[in-house]
């Protein structure tokens, strides 16, 4: 039994630490994880560096309810956000790592809530309200000033917005546009050949751009008596419809290179769990064999053409106990390494798993305390084949326990070298 274990029974109901939010730097040097500690209160994003390996710092301070963290590609500034529903504050923040300094505020609030997105180089914020002919926000991170030309340039394109590579894109079920965020050019613009099926009476929903702008991934819910969710995989020549669930559907994610797809999906009847496809260089979905059924698991419908189906696969993440029916295969929050190598997946009670993403194996459980103000809390990295590092009093007690100290079979596990 892992230490963080007996340390989260020790501590009051309530008060384990909980990562809500993770992000692996563009060098892949640096593990950012957003910790919230009582709902209500402030919380913490710890460093955690995985070439040494350690828990190097800790930023106080920041709100509670963090859902997204984007860190610079060398980790020097980071940015949080909270996103704004039903009325409640919502605000996008950037911290200096090093002073653990807040820098600049960015107001996303809105009454029905807004979607937010930050380059991956963590330079840019954007942000549109959940209401047509919604404003568009768009920041630099450096300066804290609006970027008024390219809001002027995109804000009249409807649709959500995110960032592929450098670029501002503006994404919806029947478009996808580009610009350059500092100077509002339009860059890339096109229209899928063939609309998505079985939208029913969709909204917007939750839009994943494809890295490489030739596709999107949209999960969007019906207006069926009983709730579902169709998933559809939008492109400029073909759209592939990918299923439709139950009651609820998370956000897709996808990896860095586009070709893995992530998406929890859930019943309060029957399959739930997280479950991927491979994608290949131009987003097309892998196919399986049907064998006689319409059905894959936990997703119903995606057959498209005789004798075969969408290729997903269930991929069990979830370390909470078995509880709910409904909670059975849900995951925490998701990161991959920059190079789609590792898969960073947040627990609970201070935990946050490394999975090998090509094995679909965990290789490392990584945990840390409560921090103390702006203090390393005890922590400690574990590799499933029980090597191990951690502070003082935590690896003297992993040693104990049959676990051995080996620095570099960690960092192994961690995915760096």
């Amino acid at each position: 039994m892992f230490l963080s274990l007996l340390l989260v029974i020790a501590q009051p109901p309530g008060f384990a630490p909980q990562p809500t939010a993770l992000a692996v730097t563009g060098d892949g040097k640096l593990l950012f994880a957003a910790m919230s500690f009582v709902t209500d209160k402030p919380g913490a994003v710890y460093v955690w560096d995985l070439t040494t390996p350690e828990l190097r710092a800790v930023v106080p301070g920041t709100p509670a309810g963090v859902v997204s963290v984007h860190p610079t590609a060398d980790g020097a500034r980071f940015v949080v956000t909270t996103i704004a529903r039903s009325g409640a504050p919502g605000n996008v923040e950037v911290y200096d790592t090093a002073t653990k300094k807040l820098l600049h505020t960015f107001d996303v609030t809105s009454p029905r809530g807004a979607v937010v997105a930050v380059s991956p180089d963590a330079k840019w914020v954007a942000a549109r309200a959940y209401t047509e002919k919604a404003e568009l926000k768009v920041w630099g991170t450096e300066t804290g000033k609006r970027a008024e030309a390219v809001e002027k340039a995109a804000g009249g394109t409807a649709g959500t917005v995110a960032f592929v590579g450098g670029k501002l894109v503006i994404a919806s079920r029947e478009a996808y546009a580009a610009f350059d965020p500092a100077t509002g050019k339009a860059l890339d613009k096109w229209k899928p050949a063939e609309a998505p099926v079985r939208t029913f009476l969709e909204g917007p929903g939750n839009i994943a751009v494809l890295p490489n702008g030739k596709g999107m991934v949209s999960v969007a819910a019906t207006g069926k008596r009983r709730q579902s969710y169709t998933v559809a995989l939008i492109g400029e020549k073909k759209t592939w419809f990918l299923g439709e669930a139950w009651d609820r559907a998370g956000a897709p994610v996808l990896s860095p290179d586009g070709r893995l797809l992530i998406l929890s999906v859930g019943s309060l009847r029957d399959t739930n769990g997280t479950y991927a496809l491979k994608l290949d260089a131009d987003g097309a979905p892998e196919l399986t064999d049907a064998n006689g059924k319409d059905d894959g698991p936990g997703l119903w419908g995606a057959r498209v053409e005789e004798g075969k189906r969408i290729a997903w696969w269930p991929w069990e993440l979830n370390d909470a106990p078995k509880g709910r029916a409904i909670d059975r295969g849900w995951h925490g929050p998701l990161a991959f390494s920059p190079d789609g190598a590792r898969l960073f997946v947040a627990g609970t009670g201070g935990r946050v798993a490394a999975y090998d993403a090509t094995k679909r194996a965990r290789t490392a459980t990584l945990f840390a305390g409560i921090a103390d103000k702006a203090a390393v809390p005890a922590w400690h990295i574990v590799t499933t084949a029980n090597e191990a590092v951690g502070a003082p009093a935590e690896l003297e007690a992993l040693i104990t326990a049959g676990k051995v100290k080996d620095a570099a079979k960690v960092k192994a596990a961690l995915g760096t070298k």
